[in-house]
């Protein structure tokens, strides 16, 4: 089922390098790893204008324990200035009616790398989910919101869209194709104009290293 394949996609447009977590296209969710679960994310991006593939990342992620999820992400990129970063979530809270829950998280960990910590909450509503939070640059704040929902049992429609003079926002579907491996096709869409156009496909594959609970 969709959404028992958990989603490792990739942060913010804005940055340099992305660290993974598990979210939407370009914003985190309150999603996690289940424990002893793992998520390996080969990601290839290109400019939509002027096709040319020029990022490569694989992204990784492990369930470490009951809500909380942690990877290391290695940009494959020939101009790269940074090949690994870091990234944790914790799932902190959970309503009574299991609807909505909140979550943090930091990604992009490296010594000379500016970290970016988020807060991110996730409500559904039955056939679709929204999801809405803050997302810090070193600088600044900036809002997000998105949203995703199952067109059938095996595709989910996403998008959202991050505030800010550089950043992005993203429409995407993930296309499930065995229990354990997804395809997610997205265009990533300037917010504020004066950037390209981007277009990113993603191949997820998930499995377990024990079993555990999400």
């Amino acid at each position: 089922m969709l959404r028992s394949t958990l989603l490792l996609l990739c942060c913010l447009a804005l940055l340099p390098v992305r660290a993974c977590f598990s979210g939407l296209v370009l914003i985190p969710t309150t999603d996690t790893v289940t424990r002893g679960g793992y998520a390996l994310n080969a990601e290839a991006d290109s400019s939509l204008t002027v096709p040319n593939v020029d990022t490569y990342i694989l992204n990784t992620e492990y369930g470490v324990v009951d809500n909380v999820e942690a990877g290391i992400d290695f940009n494959l990129s020939p101009r790269a200035d940074q090949r690994a970063l870091l990234n944790a979530k914790y799932r902190f809270w959970h309503a009574p009616d299991g609807n909505t829950s909140l979550a943090i998280g930091v990604c992009n960990l490296e010594p000379h790398f500016e970290a970016n910590p988020y807060l991110v909450g996730t409500h559904d509503f039955g056939p679709w989910r929204v999801h809405a939070g803050m997302m810090g640059d070193g600088r600044d704040y900036h809002p997000f919101v998105g949203f995703d929902a199952p067109l059938n049992d095996r595709v989910l429609v996403m998008a959202d869209l991050t505030e800010g003079a550089d950043s992005y926002g993203s429409v995407g579907v993930n296309i499930t194709c065995t229990p354990t491996f997804a395809v997610l096709p997205a265009l990533e869409l300037p917010s504020a104009g004066g950037n390209d156009t981007r277009f990113t496909v993603q191949l997820i594959y998930t499995g377990t290293f024990r079993k555990g609970r999400a």
